[in-house]
């Protein structure tokens, strides 16, 4: 779930890798074949069974609006570089999306011109995770109030990793969207947290919804559990955040 330091689970080679990474870590990406995968894949959305319906499309929308709220993540960043170094690899068979690698990109950059790494993870220990009493802590280990504190921060900067991502997802779902029938979880294997939409008459196998990696809506099918390494034994229920979003939630949707 966490380490000792109390950092997301998301967060952890950021975290570790902040002394020593910071210019070391460069993308070898042709331009030209990035821009064309880029463009191939502008929305790269994985439509799920009942993708026409009013609702698949509500929660599509909330994921790009989240997604376009959100560009500046360290361990976003850092996935990222990675990814545009495979621009051949599909999206389908990659966990962050050639298009969500660009923005976190090109956002980091023109943010920071220089020191782009350690800049990021400066911002994340010396704000976003720094609680009002000086301690660090993941948003999977915050109490209501550093949540509402965390979350207030995130939106200033434009900045989230995975973690407040999850609950942004979760927190609109309920409260603007009105649906509940979700979980957030905390997958230890893969070092994510993210949304799951139980199975319904909209999403008949339930769905991910992810908007960190950029997948946005996948039907959690075998292949989708196989990728995001979903098994029970896995992952572990971001219960803090459930009960921010029943208790505070409402008052933080954004319209």
């Amino acid at each position: 779930m966490c380490n000792c330091s109390g950092m997301p689970i998301c967060a952890k080679k950021a975290m570790a890798s902040s002394t020593f990474a910071w210019n070391r870590i460069r993308p070898r990406v042709h331009p030209s074949s990035v821009l064309e995968t880029y463009r191939r894949s502008a929305i790269s959305m994985n439509r799920v069974s009942g993708s026409s319906s009013a609702t698949w499309q509500a929660v599509n929308n909330l994921v790009e609006q989240v997604s376009e709220r959100t560009t500046l993540s360290t361990t976003g960043y850092q996935t990222a570089m990675g990814r545009l170094n495979k621009p051949e690899k599909s999206d389908a068979d990659a966990l962050m999306t050639v298009r969500r690698a660009q923005q976190y990109t090109d956002s980091a950059k023109r943010t920071y011109i220089s020191e782009t790494l350690m800049n990021l993870a400066d911002l994340q220990q010396r704000k976003i995770y720094r609680t009002n009493s000086g301690n660090l802590r993941g948003a999977i280990e915050m109490t209501p109030t550093q949540l509402t504190d965390c979350i207030r921060k995130c939106r200033e900067e434009g900045f989230s990793n995975c973690d407040i991502q999850a609950l942004e997802i979760g927190l609109h779902l309920r409260h603007k969207l009105g649906i509940s029938d979700f979980t957030i979880y905390s997958n230890r294997k893969l070092s994510h947290n993210y949304v799951v939409i139980h199975p319904t008459n909209e999403f008949p196998k339930g769905a991910i919804v992810d908007s960190w990696t950029g997948q946005g809506v996948v039907e959690l099918d075998f292949k989708t559990r196989l990728k995001f390494k979903h098994r029970e034994e896995n992952y572990s229920v971001d219960a803090n955040m459930h009960e921010w979003i029943e208790r505070y939630g409402q008052a933080h949707v954004i319209d």
